[in-house]
């Protein structure tokens, strides 16, 4: 075999095993942010909620927040923060319906996926999460640096204190509307 043909074997077998690494198994196409949601809708027999650009961008905002105050805690002031949701969802969806439901989850875990799938089956989350209204999703992540030193009451309140440095949080912002 003389150097040009072991060169293009070489090349080829790059090539191969570019596009094997990048056409996903069976050809599907990878699971999407909004699988675990869709789930539990599937299971109350709900309407899958589709993914929004504008809730993605709103949800980062909140993210933001978060991480710059090391509060889970993004709604502030009771009822009057609930409306300010509204108002800011009503505004990024440039939405004019009479009725707008909206819900913010906030959630945490060790990799992105199991923070979205812990936020998702949180049986406090239900209520925004099975909203039957809600068609619109917006998922935003983010990792705690490890060298914050952030501390949080484990989910359920029972037991030591959880330090988030390295964990991954999740905003999940979902609305839906009655026109």
């Amino acid at each position: 075999m003389s150097r040009a043909d072991c060169i293009r074997l070489v090349v080829f077998g790059v090539f191969l095993a570019g596009i094997v690494m990048v056409v996903p198994v069976g050809g599907q196409e990878p699971a999407s942010l909004l699988t675990p949601i869709n789930e539990l809708r599937n299971d109350d027999e709900l309407a899958p909620v589709v993914g929004s650009a504008e809730l993605d961008a709103l949800a980062e905002r909140y993210l933001a927040a978060i991480l710059e105050s090391r509060c889970l805690c993004p709604v502030v002031d009771g009822a009057a923060s609930a409306q300010h949701l509204v108002v800011e969802v009503r505004a990024a969806l440039g939405s004019e319906a009479v009725v707008v439901d909206a819900g913010l989850v906030v959630g945490y875990d060790r990799s992105r996926d199991a923070a979205i799938r812990t936020a998702a089956f949180d049986p406090s989350n239900g209520a925004v999460i099975l909203g039957s209204r809600m068609t619109l999703a917006g998922i935003a992540t983010g990792v705690v640096e490890a060298a914050e030193g952030w501390l949080v009451p484990p989910p359920g309140g029972v037991g030591p204190e959880i330090d988030l440095s390295g964990y991954t949080l999740v905003v999940i912002l979902m609305a839906g509307s009655s026109e």
